[in-house]
Parts: structure tokens; sequence; C-alpha cells
């Protein structure tokens, strides 16, 4: 018995079949034009992505050349104060023979109140424990980096007197800011201010300002200052938010 031998004329079978091979040629050029097309928007995605980081840390860079370049206050009072707080979070240990020789100028008074008598009288709460408090936190604290001087987180200093004793002017200037601490200081002699703003003995709150400036977490600080007639005001901004 013969072997029967299948063949196949493939001219012959082009021309009946042409409809189908067209479409089969057409579907599979479809087919890779779709996945060239998917494989150009990963690729555009991606690109994108890219872009767009780029341009978050262009952003942030440019912020921070920003502030750096306008490093400090403009007026004199805020300069001194600047460049102490840095001072003492470079190295809070220095400023604890500042404190210790400070607590000579502290007296009672008759009534049992204290102040600390010095070019200026200012009135304390609880007079040397305060400032042993003080000491002891400058001891255990260790050294940080210095903050950046940002005028985007400043309170513009008032223009009228009214203004400056006000709360309600303060309380606007700081809704607009993104900060984590602030406060205000009426004590217009730079040296005792900042020894007092270490100390901070006062009733409410006492410590605070002392904690927010030796918080290692903040980053910027803001200060301002104005005084009109005998009416002074001090005006301190701590953050840690870049992008400002």
């Amino acid at each position: 018995m013969g072997i029967n031998i299948f063949t196949c004329n493939y001219q012959e079978y082009e021309e009946k079949n042409s409809e189908i091979i067209k479409k089969r040629e057409s579907f599979n050029y479809s087919n890779n034009e779709i996945n060239q097309s998917f494989s150009n928007y990963d690729n555009d995605f991606t690109k994108i992505n890219e872009q767009i980081e780029t341009n978050d840390n262009l952003k942030t860079e440019t912020n921070l050349k920003q502030i750096n370049t306008t490093n400090y206050p403009k007026d004199d009072y805020s300069n001194y104060m600047f460049e102490n707080i840095n001072k003492l979070r470079e190295n809070p240990q220095n400023f604890i023979d500042l404190l210790e020789n400070s607590k000579k100028n502290i007296k009672l008074l008759k009534n049992g109140k204290y102040i600390f008598k010095s070019r200026l009288n200012v009135a304390l709460y609880k007079g040397e424990e305060a400032f042993n408090e003080a000491i002891n936190d400058l001891k255990n604290t260790n050294k940080m980096k210095k903050l950046i001087y940002n005028p985007k987180i400043t309170i513009p200093p008032p223009d009228k007197e009214e203004d400056i004793k006000s709360m309600i002017y303060l309380k606007n200037e700081i809704s607009k800011l993104k900060i984590k601490g602030y406060w205000r200081d009426n004590i217009s002699d730079p040296e005792i201010g900042f020894i007092l703003m270490i100390v901070d003995d006062i009733e409410k709150l006492p410590g605070l300002k002392r904690k927010n400036l030796l918080d290692p977490n903040m980053k910027y600080i803001g200060i301002s200052s104005k005084k009109i007639g005998k009416t002074f005001c001090g005006y301190f901004t701590l953050s840690n938010i870049d992008n400002l």
C-alpha cells in the first residue's frame, strides 16, 4: 500500500485566502502598534514623573537659596537676638555661666515679689528657682543646628502704637503664617531680654520660650521689632516647615 503525500501549492493558497491573510496581517500590525503606543505612554509617564520630582527638588533648593541670601533681620535688636539664639543652640552649656552670674540681679521686694534689677527692672515670678531650672536644662541639652532666618515667617511690625500692645494684631498676623511657635517680648534691651528669654520666668507657661528655642526640630526663625514712643515689642516665630 503506497503512502499518500500531502502537497500544497502556496501561491494557490495565497490567492484563495488573500482576504484572511490581509486581515491577519492587519490585526498583527495593529496589535504591534497598540503595544508600541503603551510602551511610549509608559516612557512618557516615567519622564513626566522624573520631571515633577526634578521640579520639586529645584523648588526646594531655590527656596532655601532665597532664604539663605537674606541671612539676617533688618534691625539691631533682631540681629542681636538672632546671633545669640544660634550661639545658644550651637552650645547650650556656654551660657550656663551667663545665667549663674545674672542671678545676682534678682531682688526680692518687700511685697514678696521678685524683680530682675539692671538697666531695666523686669518683674519675675519664681526668681532664682527659675534661673536654676533653666541652668539645669542647658546642662542636659545637646548641641543642635543653627536656625535659618526666614522673612516669610517674620511678623511685620505694626505702624501704630496701639497695635504694638494689641493681641488682635498679633493673632491676625500669626494666622497668615505656617509656624510652630511664637511669642512677643516687650524688653527693649536685647542683652537683658535675651537672658530673661532663656530663663522665661513667667506665671503662664514658664519655660515654653526656652523649649522652643532649644527644639532641635526647628529649622527657621523670624524676628522683628518696633518701638513707637516708649512702647516696644519684639516678635519671634519658629517653624520646621520647608517650602513655605
